[in-house]
């Protein structure tokens, strides 16, 4: 209750009493009187609990019918008005960090606890403390029934109400109520930025990106000079990983760019999705950029060395790597790309060496990432077995790491090893996997089962099935993918759709300058086709020590 209508009631008591001649019978009456008195100058928690105890104690005594209505009124009243003032406290408490506010908190939840009892429609009651125990140490379990309730009642202000659909949605274990609580809050007041705010970071925790993306466009829109959600639109962007949206974050940098130009942030931001795009040039643009402002940035060198890389610009890249070491000759990042630049100069033996050191260097929580990298240069090297043993070690200390399962996957059909890759791969797909991952996947899995030599592993309407999955996830961009359904079709039969996608293949190929390394490959595989021959293959070379390898392109996780 306001404490404004509290006062009117306790003014109407006081008058009641002092107009009646004939003042009401009963023990309790004395007690009952005593409160009246303490109520009326009650300021601190003490006094609160003093009229409680009097109430309490008059009903408990007995009253008239009349004044006991009186006293249970003035019970809940003063119940009440304890409560907001603790809750309060609790919450201030917490924010100040101070560590009272747990005692408090208990204080304040028995009372609560009582108020609800004793009037079960009070919906600020069961709100104030689901807000209570949703704080940590809580019983979660009895918030979620308190915001139950406190909903249900409806007897909130609009600005409570839409607070307690949102408490209801964070406490569901249902996703749809969940989901449902958070839209009802924003619908009753769209225009509210802690409702969006919270909602948009629902949804890209659940990783539902088109959602997420609306919702921060709704925030932009009502706050245009907050970056964060600009930048956070950008992120919700780029993670869908379609064209069209990276083309569109790229839109929303540029904008951030124009609104701050000398920060360095936000053109390496830009950088970022830049290479996204392969826009290397640009990209590279932007990195000279930030280091013109900042010649130290050890970022913008890095990014900047690896672009070069990517563009087969080896010296340039070489050059920044020297100015990292200049700047920290022992960053590991800048060893890291000297390993690429080695390796990608072939310098296998000079790469291997690099990241062997980074391995024994990092700590063993990120140990992993580095072997990943390591044992694809022994790939590289041909060096099978040590690359093999190393994704077992990794596979080792975390069973479910998809990038090792993955690589020793490839590893082993690049060795010949149909049913032990497949094996893998179908592993792989139980494990949450990236866009980038499911492409690569579903592609290598759909490819043997389409052309392997092995009859028992051919299946070619499920070939047909992952690479179509393949081919939707890249949009029908990717020759070799192309490539892919058009064996599936193949092995199934169907060599009219195998002409078809095979023939796209070799077109989109042929337009790829970066691709020519596919297109005769491709050519024999249409003229198979054309021949109504399904395609077939098993990596035959030979390494040094008999083992077998896999030709053609290797994920690097």
């Amino acid at each position: 209750m306001r404490p404004g209508i509290q006062f009117l009631s306790i003014v109407a008591i006081v008058f009641s009493l002092t107009s009646n001649p004939c003042l009401a019978e009963g023990e309790g009456q004395e007690d009952y009187n005593k409160a009246i008195a303490i109520k009326v100058k009650a300021k601190s928690i003490i006094d609160f609990e003093k009229v409680i105890g009097l109430c309490e104690s008059a009903i408990e005594k007995g009253l008239d019918d009349e004044t006991k209505k009186l006293a249970e009124e003035m019970l809940k009243n003063t119940l009440q008005g304890m409560c907001v003032q603790l809750s309060d406290e609790v919450v201030a408490l917490a924010k100040a960090g101070q560590g009272t506010w747990r005692f408090k908190r208990r204080q304040a939840v028995v009372n609560l606890e009582k108020l609800a009892a004793l009037d079960e429609k009070n919906g600020d009651a069961f709100y104030r403390l689901a807000q209570l125990q949703f704080m940590p140490g809580g019983d979660r379990n009895k918030a979620k029934e308190a915001i139950d309730q406190a909903v249900k009642i409806g007897s909130l202000d609009e600005a409570d109400a839409t607070k307690a659909l949102i408490l209801k949605g964070i406490l569901s274990e249902d996703e749809m109520a969940r989901e449902k609580a958070f839209s009802d809050a924003i619908k009753s007041d769209p225009k509210n930025v802690d409702n969006l705010k919270l909602r948009a970071g629902y949804y890209f925790e659940k990783k539902n990106f088109e959602k997420a993306e609306l919702d921060f466009r709704a925030l932009t829109k009502l706050d245009a000079e907050n970056t964060d959600y600009k930048q956070a639109l950008v992120d919700c962007l780029l993670n869908q990983n379609k064209e069209a949206k990276t083309r569109d974050a790229l839109a929303v940098m540029t904008d951030l760019i124009k609104s701050d130009e000398d920060n360095v942030e936000f053109y390496i931001g830009r950088a970022r999705i830049y290479g996204a795009l392969k826009e290397t040039k640009n990209q590279i643009a932007d990195l000279t950029t930030v280091i013109k402002k900042d010649e130290r940035s050890i970022l913008a060198l890095l990014m900047r060395g690896y672009a070069f890389l990517g563009d087969d610009k080896i010296d340039e890249a070489k050059k920044d790597m020297e100015s990292i070491f200049k700047i920290n000759k022992y960053n590991l990042q800048g060893t890291l790309l000297q390993a690429q630049i080695a390796a990608q100069e072939e310098d296998y033996d000079l790469a291997i060496k690099n990241l062997e050191n980074v391995v024994r260097a990092v700590n063993p929580q990120a140990r992993n990432i580095y072997k990943l990298q390591l044992a694809l240069y022994y790939r590289s090297a041909e060096k099978f077995n040590k690359a093999l043993n190393t994704y077992e070690e990794v596979l080792d200390a975390d069973p479910g790491n998809v990038g090792a399962m993955v690589a020793r996957a490839d590893t082993v059909l690049g060795m010949g090893k149909h049913e032990e890759s497949v094996a893998d791969y179908e592993t792989a797909m139980d494990l949450e996997l990236s866009s980038r991952q499911k492409e690569h996947v579903w592609n290598n899995l759909a490819w043997i089962f389409a052309t392997s030599p092995n009859e028992k592993l051919r299946d070619g309407k499920r070939a047909v099935e992952l690479a179509l999955k393949a081919c939707e996830l890249t949009e029908y961009k990717e020759a070799y993918i192309l490539s892919t359904l058009a064996s599936g079709y193949a092995e199934s039969g169907d060599f009219e759709k195998a002409v078809k996608w095979s023939s796209k293949a070799v077109e989109m190929a042929t337009k790829n300058p970066s691709r020519d390394d596919q297109v005769e490959d491709l050519k024999k595989e249409l003229s198979s086709y054309k021949m109504k021959k399904p395609w077939r293959e098993l990596q035959e070379d030979q390494d040094k020590s008999g083992e077998k390898k896999k030709s053609g392109d290797d994920f690097d996780f």
